[in-house]
């Protein structure tokens, strides 16, 4: 009785917190936005986004065995030619975000050398996940968890019925997971695929890991941004109002963080985890929150106030018992887990994930670790790893990394990115332009061989090919990167403290002395990690 009167109280003050917030502050929402409008990125959903980048976007929508209508959004190089070559991934959103949250960093556009290019952005790895492995190989995959604002359908409630919103995170594990991956996977002809979560979502696959080991053998591997299964050590004053944990059965919670979202003073509560790039604030906003259920909401609080990852607690013993066998609420058992290709990668300032309860997670998992990574800026909190300015330097580098687990650790370990530089990208640098060339062999396996394309030779037709192949646990760049130096004006190739007649660096040398010049990459390199029937990873 006690806990159904807290439950009633809980209600009531919420229901009177957002009626007054939204009737003294809801004009602030149209001030934001006409502040904000001069942002295109404010009013496009994520196939718009995805296309004013120069990618195409396919829209899938997949029901779950319970009758949600999941929206999971499909980007497309239209540079690769082969897109049976690629590798699928899974990028899974964490609580109030949606799959835009890969896209919005930073602008950047395709070039028509097929390479990802952003503004303000000079390091070799974009900012900008979702397109950054869309550029790298990957069949790129955005999720929208069931009740945020692309995923409001059911086969048989409206998103305005109480019974729509009745879920928590446990039907995101048993449902929504299971059902994106097998459409994927029929959708790519592939048994494998990656996945990576940020927060919330790498709670899901946990709970997935964990409740159905088999799916060890289908995720390789799963990356985890800010690894949440345990928080009961969370700063976040947003976690520490327990009381809420005790709404269990109001719509939802897009409406009243909506409201929230725009007031000076929620910008504050949330500015310790959340970091904004100045001019993307409109764009964060928009997206930020996304809606989600009350039960959702205080299954989070819940696994705070048990520190423990675990199912939805109902809040009484005969309605557990019903729906877990169980009085109380049974645990995820993280031990359970045998999969041998699990990343984490975190922060040492995560308000909402603190490095103690990330040991803690360590401790519980029984099998070793594909990668444990801190990253290294201790300013950096919960969404700086997908919103941050140099979120290229410190995550989307270990992220191109980790979902290669195979690869000899001479290439690919988590170095800082300026450690691997594409091939194209050093290329550009010098004032050259570049061309990737995929070429399947015989035997099926897929190679990335770059041609150095010198922009002051108008007829190339004269030019003579040569090929350069490099040897034994090397790369294409081996032919660039001897000198630093440049393409001058009037076409010839210089070199930083280099007064001989001819370069060091080879490729470049060539490629204003006469030659098309062609860089190969041997199979199960860095860059020819593909194949038409097997996976990299298998």
């Amino acid at each position: 009785m006690a806990k159904q009167q807290d439950n009633r109280n809980a209600v009531i003050v919420l229901s009177i917190f957002v009626l007054v917030i939204s009737v003294y502050f809801l004009p602030v929402w149209h001030m934001y936005a006409s502040v904000f409008h001069h942002n295109d990125d404010v009013d496009r959903d994520t196939a718009q986004i995805i296309e004013s980048r120069g990618f195409l976007a396919e829209n899938h929508y997949i029901t779950t065995k319970d009758g949600y209508i999941l929206t999971v959004t499909r980007i497309i190089n239209p540079h690769v030619t082969d897109r049976a070559g690629l590798r699928p991934i899974l990028l899974q959103h964490g609580f109030q975000n949606n799959a835009n949250v890969w896209l919005i960093n930073s602008w950047g556009e395709l070039t028509g050398d097929g390479e990802w290019v952003e503004d303000n952005n000079d390091g070799p790895v974009g900012n900008t996940l979702g397109f950054v492995l869309a550029v790298n190989g990957y069949d790129v995959w955005l999720a929208n968890m069931r009740g945020n604002m692309y995923s409001l359908n059911h086969t048989q409630h409206s998103s305005s019925d109480p019974e729509f919103w009745s879920f928590s995170i446990d039907e995101m594990v048993d449902y929504d997971l299971p059902a994106m991956i097998a459409y994927i996977q029929r959708e790519t002809n592939k048994e494998q695929l990656s996945y990576i979560g940020h927060s919330q979502g790498t709670y899901m696959m946990f709970g997935l890991l964990a409740t159905q080991p088999h799916y060890s053998n289908v995720i390789k591997p799963f990356i985890a941004l800010s690894p949440v299964p345990f928080m009961g050590n969370s700063t976040s004053p947003l976690v520490r109002y327990e009381q809420l944990s005790y709404i269990g059965h109001s719509q939802g919670t897009y409406m009243m963080f909506g409201l929230l979202a725009t007031q000076p003073h929620y910008s504050n509560v949330i500015k310790p985890f959340i970091a904004l790039s100045p001019t993307r604030t409109g764009v964060y906003i928009a997206n930020l929150p996304s809606g989600s259920s009350s039960w959702n909401a205080a299954h989070l609080l819940q696994i705070v106030s048990s520190n423990r990852p675990e199912r939805y607690d109902y809040g009484d013993p005969d309605t557990n018992l019903a729906r877990h066998e169980s009085p109380e609420p049974p645990p995820y058992d993280l031990s359970a887990i045998n999969s041998t290709h699990v990343a984490l990668i975190y922060t040492a300032n995560d308000w909402l994930n603190h490095v103690d309860d990330v040991q803690r997670l360590k401790e519980h998992l029984k099998v070793k670790l594909l990668d444990d990574y801190q990253v290294p800026d201790e300013t950096w909190n919960h969404m700086e790893l997908v919103w941050a300015l140099e979120t290229g330097h410190h995550t989307s580098y270990p992220f191109t990394a980790s979902t290669n687990p195979n690869v000899l650790p001479t290439g690919l370990s988590l170095l800082p990115s300026t450690h691997w530089p594409s091939r194209a990208e050093i290329i550009k640098s010098r004032g050259f332009r570049a061309e990737n060339h995929y070429i399947t062999t015989e035997d099926d396996y897929i190679l990335t061989v770059t041609r150095i394309i010198n922009p002051h030779v108008r007829d190339r037709a004269g030019l003579r090919p040569v090929l350069l192949q490099h040897s034994f646990g090397n790369s294409a760049n081996v032919w660039l990167i001897n000198s630093c130096g440049e393409l001058t004006r009037d076409g010839q190739w210089v070199e930083g403290n280099n007064d001989s007649p001819v370069g060091n660096t080879l490729g470049f040398v060539l490629a204003v002395n006469g030659y098309d010049v062609w860089l190969a990459n041997s199979r199960g390199n860095i860059y020819s990690i593909n194949h038409t029937y097997y996976d990299s990873g298998g």
